[in-house]
């Protein structure tokens, strides 16, 4: 009896042993499969950096370039998507997508679709805007609406430090806030806001400066030729210069430019004053 006790008891040892040893490949096979699945996605996302002050034609071939699809397919998904979900980017009818595609490092699943992208570059811009208290599209700033803003912004994006360079004595934040104190007190007088920077995004040009021809150009985006706003955004701005176009610099600056090659701003009163320093 004690014998067979003995049997039947080195038998369920085994067989718990084996349990055990059973179970132990299982959470080791487990977490093997976990490692190789992290790996794969890895290998199946790429990292896709967006500039400050890009337009959506430059992000298009930047997402082309990393192989996710054609910068046509991206601008086509541009045109049809569908924002009903993002009440910030209420803006006029008919306008596209343009400043509303926040400038940032992303990763996307390599088969992404556009719309997938387009989705997590409007979700970026949605809450990094509620970071700084903007959750109301209908809400006024300084008497302009946030389209305004946005506009303004990717304007004062293109007009300043670029990308997050500092130039002379002052920060790029302080740059920014000039600038956008310049153009507040331009429109608050009625004065062209005069910016090559929307000149450029007409000609497609990318230049510190414009040609008499290019200021000649009939358009609603040539400030030379037209006061106030331009019809909409020109590039996609950082949050600092969004935060720069709701809350400007104090000044009585109406003139400022960049000294070349140093990309050096300098800010003037008047136009006399701004006349000797070029």
């Amino acid at each position: 009896m004690f014998k067979k006790l003995f049997v039947l008891g080195f038998l369920i040892i085994l067989i718990l042993g084996a349990i055990g040893i059973w179970g132990a490949y299982r959470a080791y096979k487990n977490r093997e499969a976990e490692r190789v699945a992290r790996m794969q996605q890895q290998v199946e996302e790429t990292t896709v950096t967006t500039v400050e002050g890009w337009t959506n034609l430059q992000i298009a071939e930047q997402l082309e370039r990393h192989v996710l699809f054609l910068k046509k397919d991206f601008l086509d998904a541009l045109n049809k998507f569908d924002e009903s979900e993002y009440p910030l980017l209420a803006r006029p009818e008919n306008k596209d997508l343009e400043g509303y595609l926040f400038p940032d490092t992303y990763r996307f699943a390599k088969d992404a679709t556009p719309e997938e992208v387009i989705t997590k570059m409007l979700t970026n811009f949605s809450s990094r805007l509620d970071s700084i208290g903007i959750q109301d599209a209908n809400q006024k700033y300084n008497n302009l609406s946030l389209f305004e803003i946005i506009t303004l912004a990717s304007i004062i994006e293109k007009e300043s430090g670029g990308q997050g360079a500092t130039t002379g004595d002052l920060s790029l934040q302080d740059e920014r806030n000039l600038v956008a104190s310049v153009f507040y007190n331009r429109l608050g007088i009625g004065q062209a806001l005069e910016s090559d920077a929307t000149v450029n995004f007409i000609t497609g040009k990318d230049s510190p400066g414009v040609s008499a021809e290019d200021l000649q150009v009939n358009s609603a985006y040539n400030t030379y030729k037209y006061a106030g706003l331009p019809p909409g955004p020109i590039s996609n701005p950082s949050l600092g210069s969004i935060k720069a176009a709701i809350t400007p610099a104090k000044s009585d600056y109406l003139y400022f430019l960049h000294k070349q090659p140093s990309g050096q701003v300098d800010f003037s009163r008047t136009f006399e004053e701004h006349k000797s320093k070029k």
